[in-house]
């Protein structure tokens, strides 16, 4: 399979070489048009590299993090370019589609999150020289790769009912009692199969930046430039995680460190991790969640009917129960949803997450009483009405969930990591420029 990618590639560049001649009477700079990398089928470019560094700093620039020099940088964020480019083939080649993908509401919620418009971000955007087209497609495929990434790496994963009793049995989970850490990590990763060489490679590399922490090095700095974790260009920040969401052999050391300790060499099957501790906090407190009692009346669309005419529909059955009729009985007579249609239309009590997102939005916007005006989904047209809602304590359904994502986590990591080395080693990969 390589020697084909070798042949494609070879063929690539001979091109990519004879295009650039014929550039070099432009006005775009020569060095935006060489090729930094073949991935299999695809070429990286100085500018695509250029505008990914552009776009990792606009990222970093809120945090703390100190860069490592530009050139440990740079070749960092080529890597990273390197395992998106894989991982959008992968999507193409299982067929996993951005259709449907919701940019516009993703860059909304970035936005809010940190308290900006996005005018705002486009502005900041734009300072920092990240051209928001670009941003936008960043996140569309950050999005498919997250789909794809639940697709190959969590059909990996599995976890049955009883995993989940064994840690709410265990003496550990009641003495931690869902604590939480927030930690960083730096991986030296080995490849699937080590030789003892390489893992001695890892480790003497492992213990140089256990000697560089050791005379103050900033822990992100290093992590952005020299980890292989999924994280490093976040500074290796894993968030706040439970103790059973992290791998188990950190279980020990993360329990017994103080906030602002870091630990390792930790060797794990995918290789050496140097863990720091940010913070912690924990204790499990009861949980209510806001269940809706909810009827509708759905009108699935078809060939025969607009959507014009369907809302019209709709409209006039609202009319007709805002002036007296029977929303149960025309949910019988019209609705097209044949679970519900028959219970006049009722959906019973749902709890948060159950509904598709744009029925769930315009159902969390009425007050018990009101009704909605024609609303679209992947289902047909609705027309929505909220009976009653009422607060549920579901501590126990929600702690079985909580557990049952940690154990999935605890997975995911070192899964994820191992889906991108088998990834790398079945590719052609060459890089051309002999810093990177």
């Amino acid at each position: 399979m390589k020697k084909v990618w070798v042949c494609l590639a070879v063929s690539l560049f001979s091109l990519l070489a004879g295009q650039s001649l014929a550039d070099t009477t432009s006005s775009q700079p020569e060095h935006l048009n060489q090729v930094v990398a073949i991935v299999n089928s695809d070429i990286i470019s100085n500018q695509e590299l250029d505008k990914q560094e552009a776009l990792i700093r606009f990222n970093l620039a809120s945090s703390t993090a100190t860069l490592p020099p530009e050139a440990e940088f740079r070749k960092q964020v080529l890597q990273n370019l390197i395992n998106q480019t894989l991982e959008v083939q992968m999507a193409d080649k299982v067929g996993v589609s951005a259709e449907g993908l919701n940019v516009s509401d993703a860059i909304e919620r970035i936005a809010k999150n940190n308290k900006m418009t996005v005018d705002d971000l486009k502005k900041k955007l734009s300072a920092s020289g990240v051209d928001f087209g670009y941003y936008q497609q960043q996140i569309k495929q950050q999005m498919l790769v997250s789909q794809l990434a639940q697709q190959e790496v969590g059909g990996r994963i599995r976890i049955t009912d009883q995993n989940v009793e064994n840690i709410l049995n265990s003496e550990a989970y009641a003495a931690q009692n869902q604590g939480q850490y927030h930690l960083q990590d730096i991986l030296i990763a080995l490849p699937d199969v080590p030789s003892s060489e390489d893992v001695q490679t890892a480790l003497n590399k492992a213990n140089t930046i256990l000697e560089q922490l050791n005379k103050g090095k900033d822990f992100q700095q290093i992590a952005i430039g020299q980890s292989n974790g999924q994280e490093a260009l976040k500074g290796g920040d894993l968030d706040w995680r439970s103790l059973q969401e992290l791998p188990q052999i950190f279980s020990e050391p993360v329990q017994k460190m103080k906030v602002g300790d870091y630990y390792g060499p930790i060797r794990t099957a995918n290789g050496f991790h140097i863990i720091k501790l940010l913070g912690k906090k924990g204790g499990e407190t009861q949980h209510f969640s806001t269940q809706t009692d909810v009827r509708h009346i759905l009108l699935i669309k078809n060939a025969l009917f607009s959507d014009e005419q369907l809302k019209a529909k709709l409209e006039k059955m609202r009319t007709e129960i805002l002036q007296g009729a029977d929303f149960a009985k025309l949910a019988e007579k019209n609705s097209q949803d044949p679970l519900s249609a028959s219970k006049g239309g009722s959906l019973g009590w749902v709890k948060p997450g159950f509904l598709t997102p744009p029925f769930e939005k315009a159902m969390n916007a009425l007050k018990p009483g009101e009704m909605s005006g024609p609303v679209e989904s992947q289902y047909g047209w609705h027309l929505i009405q909220v009976q009653d809602r009422k607060q549920v304590d579901d501590t126990t359904e929600y702690r079985n969930q909580q557990v049952r994502r940690m154990l999935f986590q605890r997975q995911y990591d070192e899964k994820f990591q191992n889906w991108i080395e088998e990834m790398r080693e079945a590719s052609y990969i060459k890089i051309f420029d002999k810093n990177l």
